[in-house]
């Protein structure tokens, strides 16, 4: 959570995230100032704390001291759910959940339970006075359970997993559970002991809480306070800040100040609040609550009303992993408060989100005896079996030993044996297994000899030799000293190279690989044959030999098509328009793919102008040629000038005219608009167009007249010179064109010298009906229109005016134009004209153009461009180069501005304006890209020239050179061969991978003086004096003079240090290595455990960690450091030392001693041979891999009231590795007594002691007297790693004030052949106000069968010789069948084994008391068990106690 989080766990709890821990408080109710005299009451919210005014709702329930509002429901008793309806109340049993019984099975509602549950149809148990059953279980305490099965009942503890806490955690118990759990260290504050994460109060002010040993405290800050007029300050109880408090008054309860309008909790229901001095206090009312699915009401301690609390809590239990488990792969969800079996012997339950499974508290059987597991039972049953010969003590099965008889021999297995066997070595008294790769070891750590296949590798076996060996026959051989692995032992044997900087070539380890070699992985491999060199890692060629190129890293003897070789020797990709080329452009093709053809350097749809296509080249035309499909004149398809004509000889190709072309057409052709010589029609022998009216000359004898050729001129012409020429218009026929010239008049008119004379008057003329007729009003004198029926005007009034038929006109309209004063009609072709004939038009209809003869076409002539008057212009292409000399102007003018094309004034040669360029398919200029101010093409890589500001790269304009590039004079230039940005030619400063940069050049290798900076692939300078070099600051080998000093190479050593000749270095130090130790070092009670890495940090800033070595400041406390040598241990004592390889290689080991505690410490140092660092403190923690066991557990027999000894005789509790560190917690307390120690607290119950006070008899129990006739305590047993839980049963009977009792009754063990001394320990009885001597015993029946009861006693020197056996201290031991508690008291009572085999012996006896001869005991029965003899049995020593455990 972030900082100054708030939030509520629960409704009266408020927490705050403060830094990095958490403060919580209880919640502060505030008076709500409910008017009570109005009917106002103090209501609780649902899932609130604090309660609120609401008005009283009729039909309120008061119940159990709490008041309900109608309407609600709540939890009377486990049993029952009552609720309030119109202020009565009503409780209802709880809904059961549905219950399904198997086959055979009954419902059953157990005492203290509110449903029913399923049970057996077998015999129920009777278990302190309440009967159970069949299947029905019961808690028999917080840590323990029982469950009745067919009339026994199996009691079952808690299972707790085993514990490894680390080195800052402990141990901690938490209340209400069974099992301890690992925590952080806890706190003491104030005298008393805090857990981690335990919160307390210092004062009002102050929170502490407990985080891993170290007390937080938080300090509350109070803001300013400002009290209003009357008011006044003052602390209210429980709270750090003052308050302002009002003046009324305050009150006084239970000893406490309150403050007016104060409110506070009086009980879990009741509010009291202070008014005016006085205190009230009111019931809270519990409103209602309706609870979501999913959820239960549950009454929770110390709240006023019930809660919904969610019923959906559950855990997660595996089948693998027998306890909880949160992220568990084969997991399982169990609902809270579920029980279930886990096979015939195991019980788990949820509760509190925790899985506690508990297993059988079953009673250990005796030494001598077997467990045998019994079908259907979860105890075994204990059977006494002959042990082998070799056992001393057995168990699992009869020839499987825990104790060997003859002492010498060493247990393995189970077995004893003289000597352990292959695959395993001795430790102790017993041959514990190799590691599993060993065929032979020494100890658990290093082996002898190793199994097939693995090899023997300084004490390790290892499937295959690491690096630094080689494998020779069954074992690894170090490599030569340059070598990191190798397959032999010389300098040509390596694998690989120990020094990082040089690399493996042909099986020695060099400086650099050289040439035609790379360098892959630290491996030399030869290049392929064709390169010069390769790599980085691969064959892949990087530069070649002569006369071969590179292509995709391979040296080949010339590019493929679609590439071309660079100045490096490289294949660089051809232009895409190109299938050949010679450089990186469009400009550079040499061949073209199909049907592109080649045209100066570029790859074409066609050859364009000037040019012809063969065999995919383009080849220039005749001079005369425009286009041409061959070389001669007579291959024209198009004629280079304008003006003239392509008399078409032949037809090449599909419909492609060809010919020769002519300054004028040949007779009866003409120019087209197409450029062709046309033939005319039939009718003409010259023409302007194929129409008969377009003639321009006749083949005599015919006459020409408006276009057409005639057979004769009709009448108002005359021929001359083979044209129709007009008469005057006063003549019908004529010889000429003036009006003397006529031949003949029209009707009504006089011939008269060759003129038409009329008598008409003037400004008047002769019609042809022959009246004379008034000439229109502008025209002063006009004469009959022969082909009309009005006149023709032949002069005007005004002389300024034209004619235009028979009126006169300022200027001429369109369609005419002026000749002779006279407007005369154009041409029909002609919209507008300058003359007559079709070629002096000067305009044409909108569907036609203006050609540049004068003439309307549909379309311009070649060489021609329309402009914005419809009318053809002159292109420059049509201007011949002395045009352009003689009449450039005119030929500019003539031409459109943007599309120029022009010519050179040097050669014949076409060229456009800045920005344009030449399209050779269209014949047309063509606009650059924008950043081009010449170019060759379209794109922005086309460009010749840049524009300002620009510079010209590979035929793109760029602002800047790319980093390939250099600048100049306004070019980018190549840097150069594997070189990736330069700053002029020779000046490289990047290379492309792999190739290093050195003083401007790329290298593949730096060479010695320099390092390689892989970060900026850049050839580094060493040191002065550096050879050798891996840093700037990291010398490896100096030049002759210097020496080498902390990685630099000095002159001369500083002072303090000293200049050794013979390798060049100043011996000194700058950094003194340091050592970190990183955690503890733990291991196995009395174990070994080798030193590593994994908790030793080492470094050395100045040099190799491998050349530390590590010192011995103090020896471990708690055992002894070894060092392992040559198969030989040797021990390490103060000022000992070791090197990094002995730690690397695990043969620094630690040994722990078991006699010695289980946590010590060590410390160590480093040094280089010159510094050290800071010794280091190592702890050591040993724990505990042999839990221990219950070796006895019997059942304390007591009167009531009254108070006895727990002795081993009992609870006998043992662990064979650390029985000094074995405490027993007393987990669950018996009901009716106490656990009392007599030395520590007599009279107070403990709830812990240790095996020495239980062996010692200082534990006992103190039965309360109550009238129950059993008792139980659950002990939990652990030995700080291992804990089981078990349960001591304690039966009572009535106290016997006057009656004869056997208090105690032991099992004992006895050596064969051997005697046993039987001491009121192991069997004694009491009877209030009877002496020892009056207590009788009598062997009533099944006497020994192996043996006697015998009396020990002091007989004279002249007793007969038969009465009993005579004992060397004159003792005689006579066989008996009666004592007394007094003969035992008194050490004389024994039992003697005759030495005949058996594993047990027993008799049976009654108990009697002298003073009440008819008063005795039902007959009991004493058991002996039979040890087997070893061949040296110690003898009896007299006096001494044979009882064995």
């Amino acid at each position: 959570m972030q900082d100054a989080t708030i939030w509520k766990p629960d409704s009266c709890q408020n927490c705050r995230c403060q830094g990095d821990i958490v403060i919580c408080k209880p919640a502060v109710c505030r008076n709500p100032q409910c008017a009570f005299e109005k009917g106002e009451v103090l209501q609780i919210a649902a899932n609130r704390c604090c309660p609120e005014c609401v008005l009283r709702t009729h039909g309120s329930c008061h119940h159990e001291g709490r008041i309900h509002a109608h309407g609600t429901e709540w939890v009377s008793s486990p049993c029952s759910v009552c609720s309030c309806t119109h202020g009565e109340v009503r409780c209802t049993p709880q809904p059961c959940p549905p219950l399904s019984c198997g086959h055979q099975e009954l419902e059953f509602i157990p005492e203290g339970s509110c449903c029913p549950v399923c049970v057996g149809p077998g015999k129920p148990c009777s278990y302190e006075g309440r009967v159970f059953q069949d299947g029905e279980d019961w808690r028999l305490s917080r840590c323990a359970r029982c469950v009745c099965s067919n009339g026994v009942a199996q009691c079952f503890t808690a299972q707790c997993p085993p514990l490894f806490c680390n080195q800052d955690e402990t141990i901690v118990r938490v209340p209400g559970k069974c099992c301890p759990r690992c925590s952080a260290r806890s706190c003491s504050a104030t005298g008393q002991v805090y857990e981690h994460g335990e919160q307390w109060s210092e004062n009002a002010c102050t929170t502490c809480i407990c985080d891993r040993g170290e007390v937080r405290c938080h300090r509350q800050a109070c803001p300013p306070l400002r009290c209003e007029k009357g008011q006044s300050r003052a602390r209210r109880h429980g709270e750090c800040c003052e308050a302002c408090v009002s003046p009324a008054g305050s009150c006084s309860y239970d000893g406490i100040v309150r403050y007016q309008d104060e409110m506070w909790k009086g009980s879990a229901c009741e509010f009291c609040m202070c008014d005016r001095g006085q205190v009230t206090c009111q019931t809270g009312e519990c409103a209602k609550e309706e609870c979501a699915q999913g959820e239960e009401l549950i009454h929770l301690d110390g709240k006023c009303c019930p809660e919904c609390i969610s019923r959906n809590s559950y855990c997660v239990y595996g089948e693998k992993e027998e306890f909880m488990s949160s992220n568990a792969s084969e997991a399982t969800r169990i609902p809270e408060g579920e029980t279930w079996e886990v096979g015939s012997c195991k019980v788990c339950e949820c509760r509190g989100a925790q899985v506690t499974c508990y297993e059988p508290s079953c009673p250990p059987c005796p030494v001598a005896t077997l467990a045998v597991k019994v079908k259907g039972q979860c105890c075994p049953d204990c059977t006494l079996v002959h042990c082998h010969k070799d056992c001393l003590t057995c168990s699992q099965s009869p020839d499987h030993c825990d104790l060997c008889q003859d002492p010498t021999k060493l247990l393995q297995n189970g077995r004893c044996v003289h000597s352990c066997g292959l695959g395993f070595y001795q430790a102790s008294d017993r041959c514990l297994a190799c590691q599993p790769q060993c065929a032979a070891c020494t100890s658990g750590l290093e082996c002898s000899s190793c199994r097939p296949p693995l090899l023997m590798q300084h004490g390790q076996c290892v499937p295959t030799c690491v690096d630094g060996f080689f494998q020779d026959r069954h074992s690894c051989a170090v490599c030569h000293e340059s070598c990191a692995a190798c397959w032999g032992p010389t300098e040509k044997n390596c694998l690989a190279c120990r020094d990082a900087l040089q690399v493996l070539r042909e099986g020695g380890c060099e400086s650099s690989c050289g040439e035609g070699f790379y360098n892959k992985q630290g491996i030399c491999k030869a290049c392929d044959q064709s390169c010069k060199s390769c790599g980085p890692n691969s064959t892949t060629c990087l530069t070649c030999t002569e006369k071969t190129v590179l292509l995709d890293g391979k040296c080949i003897p010339e590019c493929p098509g679609g590439y071309y070789a660079n100045a490096t020797g490289k294949c660089k990709v051809c232009h895409n328009s190109c299938a050949s080329c010679s450089g990186p452009t469009a400009s550079h093709c040499i061949a073209c793919a199909h049907p592109n053809v080649l045209r100066q350097g570029y790859c074409l749809p066609s050859c364009g102008e000037d040019f012809y296509p063969d065999h995919g080249v383009c080849k220039a035309c005749h001079s005369s040629c425009l286009t041409c499909v061959g070389p001669e004149p007579s291959h024209c398809t198009q004629c280079k000038k304008p003006e003239e004509g392509l008399q078409v000889e032949q037809l090449s190709g599909v419909d492609v005219p060809s010919g020769e072309c002519l300054s004028q057409c040949r007779a009866q052709f003409y120019l087209e608009n197409t450029g062709l010589c046309e033939a005319c029609h039939q009718s003409c022998f010259g023409c302007a167009g194929k129409s008969p009216h377009n003639c321009t000359s006749c083949q005599p004898p015919r006459v020409l007249l408006d276009g057409q050729c005639l057979s004769q001129c009709p009448d108002g012409y005359f021929n001359q010179e083979d044209s129709c020429k007009e008469c005057h218009p006063t003549c019908r026929q004529c010889h000429g064109p003036s009006e003397s010239n006529c031949t003949s008049c029209h009707p009504h008119v006089t011939l008269m010298g060759g003129s038409c004379r009329t008598n008409c008057k003037e400004e008047q003329f002769l019609n042809l009906m022959g009246y004379c007729a008034d000439c229109h009003p502008l025209c002063q004198h006009c004469t009959a229109d022969l082909h009309n029926t009005g006149s023709v005007c032949l002069r005007c009034q005004d002389a300024r005016y034209l004619l235009l038929g028979d009126h006169c006109a300022p200027d001429c309209p369109s369609g005419y134009y002026v000749e002779k004063g006279a407007c005369e009609r154009c041409h029909s072709s002609c919209r507008t004209c300058q003359g007559r004939g079709p070629f002096s038009c000067t305009s044409c209809d909108t569907n036609l153009v203006l050609s540049h003869i004068g003439t309307c076409t549909t379309t311009c002539f070649p060489g021609h461009y329309l402009d914005d008057n419809h009318a053809c212009q002159l292109s420059l292409l049509s201007c011949s180069s002395g045009d352009i000399q003689e009449n450039s102007l005119k030929c500019h003018l003539s031409s459109p501005p943007p599309k120029i094309v022009m010519f050179s004034p040097f050669k014949n040669d076409r060229y456009c304006a800045r920005y344009w360029y030449l399209d050779f398919s269209s014949v047309v200029c063509s606009k650059c890209d924008w950043s081009c101010s010449a170019c060759k093409g379209p794109l922005r890589t086309d460009c010749l020239q840049c524009m300002d500001g620009y510079v010209l790269q590979d035929g793109a304009c760029v602002e800047q050179c790319s980093r390939q590039f250099y600048r100049d004079l306004g070019l980018c230039k190549s840097c150069g061969s594997h070189c990736l940005q330069c700053q002029g030619p020779q000046e490289c400063t990047r290379c492309e991978g792999p190739f290093l940069l050195l003083e401007a050049q790329c290298v593949q290798e730096c060479g010695k003086g320099y390092f390689v900076d892989r970060a900026s692939h850049r050839c580094t300078a060493c040191p002065r004096g550096c050879l050798q070099c891996s840093h700037r600051d990291q010398c490896h080998l100096c030049d002759h003079g210097f020496f080498l000093k902390s990685g630099l190479c000095v002159l001369n050593c500083v002072p303090g240090f000293s200049s050794l000749s013979f390798n060049g270095t100043c011996a000194g130090k700058i950094h003194t290595p340091s050592l970190h130790v990183n955690g503890s070092l733990t291991l196995a009670i009395g174990s070994m455990k080798p030193l590593d890495f994994s908790f030793l940090n080492v470094q050395d800033q100045d040099g190799r960690v491998e050349d530390l070595l590590f010192h011995v400041v103090s020896t471990p406390t708690n055992g002894r450091l070894v060092l392992s040598k040559n198969g030989k241990e040797v021990q390490l004592d103060k000022a000992g030392h070791f090197s990094w390889k002995d730690v690397k290689e695990k043969k620094v080991r630690f040994v722990h001693s078991k006699e010695k505690p289980r946590k010590g410490y060590f410390s160590l140092k480093i040094s280089d041979q010159q510094f050290f660092s800071e010794p280091q403190l190592i702890n050591i923690q040993a724990f505990s891999t042999q839990a221990p066991y219950v070796l006895r557990n019997e059942i304390l027999h007591i009167s009531r009231g009254e108070s006895r000894s727990i002795t081993t005789q009992l609870l006998d509790i043992r662990d064979d590795d650390n029985p000094q560190d074995v405490v027993v917690e007393v987990l669950d307390p018996p009901l009716h007594g106490q656990l009392l120690q007599m030395l520590r607290a007599p009279s107070a119950p403990i709830y812990q002691f240790r095996l020495d006070e239980l062996s010692r008899g200082l534990l006992h129990y103190a039965h309360d007297g109550s009238d129950s006739v059993s008792d139980v305590a659950v002990l939990q047993v652990n030995d700080g790693h291992s804990f089981q839980n078990i349960l001591f049963h304690i039966k009572t009977a009535p106290k016997n004030d006057g009656g004869l009792q056997l208090v105690a009754n032991s099992m004992v063990w006895v050596p064969e052949g051997g005697m046993l001394q039987i001491t009121n320990r192991i069997l004694q009885a009491e009877a209030p106000g009877v002496s020892a001597s009056e207590i009788i015993y009598k062997i009533t029946q099944d006497h020994p069968q192996f043996g006697d009861v015998v009396l020990l006693v002091n007989m004279p020197a002249d007793s007969p010789a038969d009465e009993g056996q005579h004992l060397p201290d004159g003792r005689t031991a006579t066989p008996t069948s009666t004592f007394t508690q007094q003969d035992i008291n008194e050490g004389i009572i024994w039992y003697r084994h005759s030495g005949a085999p058996a594993q047990s012996d027993s008799f049976r006896f009654q108990v009697s008391s002298a003073a009440d001869a008819q008063t005795h005991l039902e007959s009991r029965t004493f058991n002996i068990a039979i040890l087997p003899q070893t061949p040296e049995a110690p003898k009896l020593s007299l006096g001494a106690s044979l009882h064995m455990t």
